[in-house]
């Protein structure tokens, strides 16, 4: 059976009228139709426009003077000009949750069906929903009871929802209000006593509990056992917490309020009795199923005083529990409020990674001598971020440590790719890559399809690899490397000089290229050790056959310094700073500047 209102529902035909007859037509068809409950308004395309209740109707006639004031009126003015108007193709579990379960519209309600071009087709109303929703508990049932014998219980559940349907019209406020499988309350009415225990000044404790394991319960046993989980947790909770007020915030987590008469050995205490109930194995088909928790625990006034708050800070406190293995935690605001913090960052750039926020920005690198640009290094940067963690140090920082930096290098790469080929010249792009690609065996690959899908070759682009990016398994960092340069990527070694096996680095891979840390570049103009380091680099990798690109140049002298050294490429502030373009509008200057 096709789950559309017109397939599943009791569709009455009710008169039709214009909205200029008169009222009196209306009152003739009603008076000769006793068991007429409405009559709809159509325009000249047969388009419902209002309805005539008959109740509001001739409530309205039996008035003083009604009948003389109303019978020469067009029903226009009389119709209810905002009837519930729903296709039939509607489907029937979509309207029923819109309209009825969330307390819109009552169950002897009329509404008006269209066709899907919005001519009229007919009325019904909630009490011919309660009955299709029976039709098809039952439909359901039958089925059920069919199938295999492992599935009684379930049967008998459904039986238990097709009763309790069959009453849904006297219980529906209360339906509301409960969560429809467990039967306790859900979040709204939970958060209203919440609220008033907080206007009544009355010290209280809230419990915030997760199950631990549910998904695997699911995955393992399926989605039933996953409901008789669920179940058994409603029933140790009402069991265990006694008066105290349990709700079920929907998915895997609970909430109990209680107050301090109601738990005379104190919070922590009752909660630790409610973690243990919860966590005791539950049986399911003769099987014997484990289950774990993490509970927070937040009191009033003593951590939170506005709902929201001491909601949120049991919640912070079962994310910890949560962190560290499961259990019971109280409330630390000094724990939880950085732990909250922490996460916001964390959300905050994930989104802005997903949304392109973090754009790439291009610093050029010039040859010593001639001062033309070469290659321009690829730079993470987040504009229109004001927050500290909108510096680059900071964000990528974050991204290396919660495992995004994937994610951002392949954002950023494709940006930047774009950028490139719009730009004339053939100046290559140099890209750092983090240790946890180079650590990946399917960067290597992931990379050369990248650059092969954006119609690009890899001699113009060159990887940048520091020493520490190297140290947790170099024998697979070697290999990701030889694999890049025999395809003809230029590597670099980043920040020599910081590290302790830089020169071992050195004989074990073949690189083209030493990047001075700048560190030693910014003070060599006053300090002769980080002259002498930097002028021994430069030697040596002379003697071995590799450039040098020194970082950091901030003035004319450490321009010239370097130079003389015969150091042969350099990058820095003094000759530009890095822009969202490769073609920078002051370049041409900068180089007669420095010339």
């Amino acid at each position: 059976m096709e789950l559309v209102l017109g397939k599943v529902l009791e569709i009455e035909q009710a008169p039709l009228v214009s909205p200029d007859e008169t009222c009196k037509v209306v009152d003739d068809l009603l008076r000769s139709k006793p068991q007429l409950r409405s009559v709809v308004v159509v325009d000249a395309a047969q388009r419902p426009i209002g309805l005539v209740d008959r109740n509001h109707f001739l409530l309205q006639l039996s008035q003083r003077f009604g009948r003389a004031l109303y019978e020469n009126r067009p029903v226009e003015q009389v119709m209810l000009a905002d009837p519930l108007i729903v296709s039939e193709s509607t489907e029937f579990d979509e309207f029923v949750s819109n309209q009825f379960m969330r307390g819109r519209r009552e169950y002897q309600d009329i509404f008006v069906l269209t066709d899907d071009h919005g001519r009229y087709r007919g009325v019904s109303c909630g009490r011919a929903v309660i009955n299709a929703s029976m039709r098809r508990q039952q439909d359901i049932h039958s089925k059920l009871s069919e199938s295999r014998q492992q599935l009684v219980e379930a049967n008998k559940r459904l039986e238990r929802e097709v009763a309790e349907r069959r009453t849904a019209e006297t219980e529906a406020v209360n339906a509301a209000r409960r969560d429809p499988l467990t039967g306790l309350f859900n979040r709204a009415p939970f958060v209203e006593m919440v609220k008033s225990l907080c206007e009544r000044k009355e010290a209280f404790f809230l419990v915030f509990i997760d199950l631990d394991g549910f998904k695997l319960v699911n995955d393992v046993y399926g989605h039933l056992a996953g409901d008789a989980a669920l179940l058994a947790v409603a029933r140790r909770l009402r069991d265990a917490a006694g008066p105290a007020t349990c709700a079920r915030f929907g998915g895997d987590e609970f909430a109990v309020v209680v107050t301090l008469d109601q738990c005379p050995d104190g919070a922590e205490a009752f909660s630790r009795q409610l973690h243990q109930a919860i966590v005791a194995p539950f049986q399911f088909e003769n099987r014997s199923i484990n289950i774990g928790a993490s509970l927070g625990l937040a009191g009033f006034p003593g951590d939170a005083v506005q709902p929201n708050e001491l909601l949120q800070a049991a919640d912070m406190a079962m994310l910890r529990a949560k962190r560290e293995g499961g259990g019971v935690r109280l409330f630390d605001q000094s724990v939880d409020e950085n732990d909250q913090i922490a996460r916001t960052k964390l959300s905050h750039l994930t989104n802005a990674i997903s949304a392109g926020a973090i754009t790439p920005y291009f610093q050029p690198i010039f040859t010593t001598g001639s001062r033309q640009v070469v290659l321009h290094e690829v730079l993470s940067r987040w504009p229109g971020e004001t927050s500290p963690l909108g510096q680059p140090a900071r964000f990528i920082e974050l991204a290396e440590r919660e495992g995004l930096i994937d994610g951002l290098f392949w954002n950023v790469f494709a940006q930047s790719c774009q950028t490139l080929r719009r730009h004339d010249g053939n100046s290559p792009l140099a890209f750092n890559v983090s240790a946890r690609q180079l650590q990946s065996p399917e960067f290597p690959s992931r990379l050369l399809r990248a650059i092969e899908r954006q119609g690009l070759e890899p001699c113009r682009f060159e990887v940048e690899v520091t020493e520490t990016a190297m140290i947790s398994n170099e024998k697979l960092a070697e290999t990701s490397l030889r694999t890049l340069s025999a395809e003809g990527i230029a590597i670099s070694l980043d920040d020599f000089g910081t590290g302790y096996s830089s020169l071992s680095l050195l004989h074990k891979l073949s690189f083209n290229k030493l990047k001075i840390d700048n560190s030693f570049v910014r003070s060599m103009t006053k300090d002769n050790r980080s002259r002498d380091i930097v002028e021994s680099t430069i030697l040596m990798a002379s003697q071995l056959g590799l450039a040098t690109c020194a970082e950091g140049v901030e003035d004319e002298k450490t321009l010239r310094m370097l130079e003389q050294a015969g150091c042969d490429l350099v990058q820095g502030f003094f000759l530009a700073r890095p822009g969202p373009g490769l073609n920078l509008p002051n370049q041409e200057r900068l180089i007669t500047e420095v010339a």
